[in-house]
């Protein structure tokens, strides 16, 4: 075995060990803010801004999590699309 290899795999252990650190934090945040915009008191027109941001954060996240599950990634997904939904009834209900 090439010694630069052996030399490498501690810091490609720790930086995978990162990646899936890194991963599973961006899951949670993801998480938060898409519980956050689905809650019933955050319907209000004054959070719709806000709810739109996170809808825009997360559909920009969500594709570079690379570590998450198949159930992880369709459970976010699924937020995600209820609160598009959600957004699109805010803006026929205003039109």
């Amino acid at each position: 075995m090439d010694v630069r290899m052996m030399s490498n795999q501690p810091e490609a252990t720790r930086l995978t060990a990162l990646r899936a650190r890194t991963d599973g934090q961006l899951i949670a945040l993801i998480s938060r803010r898409l519980d956050l915009a689905l809650r019933p008191d955050f319907a209000d027109d004054s959070a719709n801004e806000e709810a739109e941001r996170i809808y825009r954060e997360v559909a920009q996240l969500l594709p570079v999590v690379y570590g998450a599950s198949q159930a992880d990634r369709r459970r976010l997904e699924a937020k995600l699309a209820r609160l598009g939904a959600s957004l699109r009834n805010v803006c026929a209900s205003v039109a």
